[in-house]
């Protein structure tokens, strides 16, 4: 079953199995019974920050909050050792920013309405910290919390997508979590011999991170394809095959599960080249099995 980015793994149902494993686990390990994924992430991996498990249809911004153990999660998903000196944002252009962010939201609603279900049910709070030269980031111990630092400069567009960008993200993180991907520690991944060219950074990086980028990659064409900006799509193309072909030759890293995941992102990123009428003289290697 897929939703609307074509990729089984990124469903509404894939998420929905993941949860119901991860509730079942949390209930297995610590006698409570828990249906929420909100309540059940944040107890396993962020008790610290002691957030309730609010009633709301979608992820609550967190702006300025100078509470210890947030700050302590946004230095940990920002990775550095203190926060920049304007983390915080003007009061003035709060409002500013969340008018225009709440356009990006509902366009993301409007044009993928069940993965924007799965931002719902999968992302609790949205940490707002700005730091120069970035526009967010996500990481794996703390999943269902991403950090976005907008600029007043960020369009509809750009927010939607850096919104999908980071839930991609947590997607797999999660399917990490429940099913496992790689065969291999985050620090073997970066070695030498597992390195690949990223298809958002386009520069060696560690396997998984490269495998992340192929799929957010994917993502945001398939966003800007159903927006109908096929140019935008043709330039973001070209980088994700050659990231794909690298992961391809270096498939040892993977599970079967991970592989799976390959084989069809691979064949959704072809079917998407020749939609838009892509030429590309590179010889794709067809799976990853």
């Amino acid at each position: 079953m897929c939703s609307e980015l074509g990729l089984s793994y990124l469903s509404q149902h894939r998420f929905h199995e993941n949860s119901i494993r991860l509730c079942n686990y949390h209930a297995n390990t610590t006698n409570q019974s828990i249906s929420s994924f909100h309540t059940a992430i944040l107890q396993l991996q962020s008790p610290e920050l002691n957030l309730p498990d609010s009633n709301r249809d979608q992820p609550i911004f967190l702006w300025n909050i100078d509470n210890p153990a947030f700050q302590s999660a946004l230095l940990e998903i920002m990775d550095v050792d203190e926060l920049p000196f304007d983390w915080k944002y003007p009061a003035q252009i709060i409002g500013e920013i969340e008018n225009i962010a709440a356009q990006g939201i509902n366009l993301f609603k409007e044009l993928m309405p069940e993965t924007f279900s799965i931002f719902q049910e999968s992302i609790s709070y949205i940490l707002m910290g700005n730091r120069y030269g970035y526009g967010g980031g996500s990481i794996s111990s703390r999943i269902s919390l991403i950090w976005l630092a907008p600029s007043k400069e960020w369009s509809i567009e750009i927010w939607a997508e850096n919104i999908l960008h980071e839930l991609v993200h947590n997607i797999l993180f999660i399917e990490e979590l429940v099913n496992t991907i790689f065969l291999y520690s985050v620090k073997k991944m970066a070695e030498p011999n597992a390195v690949v060219i990223s298809a958002i950074r386009q520069t060696e990086r560690g396997f998984d991170k490269s495998f992340h980028s192929a799929f957010v990659s994917f993502s945001i064409a398939k966003f800007y394809l159903l927006l109908g900006h096929t140019e935008k799509v043709k330039s973001i193309l070209p980088a994700l095959i050659v990231c794909l072909n690298e992961l391809v030759t270096h498939n040892w890293v993977l599970t079967i599960n991970g592989k799976n995941m390959l084989d069809e992102l691979i064949n959704n990123t072809l079917d998407m080249a020749k939609e838009v009428n892509l030429q590309s003289s590179i010889n794709f290697v067809l799976s990853s099995s």
